[in-house]
């Protein structure tokens, strides 16, 4: 069980040669059959997996993957997980808000009213945690100048 949890979590289809990181895959490379077997670890027991199932969904654009990762956000269950690797400082703040950020962009490849939609959803959440990063200064120029909304957060 443990294998096919990691192999949903971390795995890249056979001929990928685009990225080593599953949220970066194109919707084509993602199986339908994976998705659903992320949806199943949604209501994990190990809190970590649920975490982690729920930031890939919603890197893809999953709404379900989103509304999970807000639910663990908001519950306070998502903190302490990530560290910076290098400088050791928490860095939750900054994991979910790339996530939420490629929630939106993955939205707007789909229709321009998905994307804006998403924006709307997920605008919340990116003031909180710009509140929250290591280096706020930085995150803000990446998200005005990643989605062109100069300041609109």
């Amino acid at each position: 069980m443990e294998e096919q949890i990691q192999e949903l979590l971390n795995s890249i289809p056979q001929g990928v040669t685009y990225t080593t990181f599953p949220e970066e895959l194109e919707p084509e490379d993602i199986s339908q059959e994976r998705i659903e077997g992320l949806k199943k670890l949604l209501t994990h027991e190990d809190v970590f997996i649920e975490l982690s199932a729920a930031q890939l969904l919603c890197a893809w654009g999953i709404d379900e993957g989103f509304r999970a990762l807000i639910q663990l956000y908001e519950a306070g269950k998502a903190e302490g997980y990530f560290t910076h690797r290098l400088h050791g400082y928490e860095g939750t703040a900054e994991q979910l808000l790339w996530v939420l950020l490629c929630y939106q962009s993955t939205k707007e490849e789909i229709s321009e009213e998905a994307g804006e939609k998403a924006r709307l959803q997920i605008r919340p959440y990116v003031k909180q945690l710009l509140q929250k990063v290591h280096n706020p200064e930085q995150w803000e120029k990446w998200v005005c100048a990643a989605n062109a909304l100069q300041k609109t957060f």
